[in-house]
């Protein structure tokens, strides 16, 4: 996981306060983005439905029951050099993710500066038909801070 900057929202996020009902993110609010390298270290391609690696991000103090709030703009996420869709650079399913291969996709939150936060990733690898094989599910957490 990479930080990498911050900028201004240029749309409302797509929640809103469900005390208030304003928009959690709003036009001119301050958004970090980050980016996440997936890569497999194994020995062995694995074959990946399109959920892909699901990676699920929140700061600790975060006050909803929803995931996190982000603007969708792909213009923004092409300013930052950000990728919003890792599903592109795959064929069609089930994917094989080759040994050693890696693929990066990024998202945006609001900025809170010094804010500690848990990334959880989770990967349910696919049979060679695409079905979802949950037996096999592995998840992993970790923390880090926004700077």
């Amino acid at each position: 996981m990479y930080q990498v900057g911050t900028t201004a929202a240029t749309k409302t996020g797509n929640f809103v306060n469900p005390d208030t009902n304003l928009p959690i993110i709003a036009v001119g609010d301050e958004v970090v983005f980050v980016n996440y390298v997936v890569t497999n270290t194994s020995a062995e391609a694995i074959p990946l439905s399109s959920l892909l690696v699901d990676i699920s991000t929140r700061y600790d103090d975060w006050p909803y029951l929803q995931g996190m709030d982000s603007v969708t703009d792909g213009a923004l996420f092409d300013s930052m050099g950000v990728n919003d869709n890792a599903l592109a650079i795959f064929d069609p399913a089930p994917y094989s993710f080759d040994p050693g291969t890696s693929y990066s996709v990024g998202e945006n939150f609001r900025y809170q500066a010094g804010s500690p936060l848990t990334f959880t990733t989770a990967l349910t690898p696919s049979d060679a038909e695409g079905n979802l094989m949950h037996d096999l599910r592995t998840e992993i957490a970790g923390t880090a801070t926004i700077n």
